[in-house]
């Protein structure tokens, strides 16, 4: 695991549904202005990053 991603997901565990929200509003922006600045007309992910978000994506819907 990349060492950014534990503070990320402390910052997530202590924080409340109203900063949840705005933190994926902030996200979904940052996503957008990625995109656009991409050049390619398609992005292509490895293996071993698409199993990571499959195995986040079976995580997320078990717990629901």
């Amino acid at each position: 695991m990349p060492p950014w991603f534990s503070p990320l997901f402390f910052l997530f565990a202590r924080s409340d549904e109203k900063q949840l929200r705005r933190q994926i509003l902030f996200l979904k922006a940052e996503l957008e202005m990625t995109r656009i600045r991409v050049h390619q007309s398609r992005i292509f992910i490895a293996d071993e990053e698409r199993q990571l978000l499959l195995g986040w994506a079976t995580a997320s819907a078990q717990t629901r």
